[in-house]
């Protein structure tokens, strides 16, 4: 099937997920939508590994990066939940 997009009616999409630790999964699931010819809106995370780098990674990368919970420390085997939210 050849399918050819309307340049008028460009798709809009957010990527939900629901880890991030690097931010690799999230810029590959990126690079399709881009490829694709659509606009990306935002990231959804459900839990963010704060003390890995991939929240930051996205941010600086201009994308929108909103989590539900983010983890600062899995020292020990306790977890311990940053204070701030982080979206920007």
């Amino acid at each position: 099937m050849n399918r050819q997009w309307d340049a008028a009616k460009r798709l809009s999409l957010s990527i939900i997920d629901d880890f991030l630790a690097n931010g690799q999964a999230a810029l590959g699931m990126v690079e399709i939508i881009e490829q694709a010819g659509a606009d990306m809106v935002g990231i959804g995370i459900v839990i963010e590994k704060a003390f890995q780098d991939g929240g930051r990674l996205l941010r600086s990368r201009g994308f929108r990066v909103a989590s539900l919970a983010r983890i600062a420390s899995l020292d020990g085997g306790a977890i311990q939940f940053a204070d701030e939210v982080m979206s920007r």
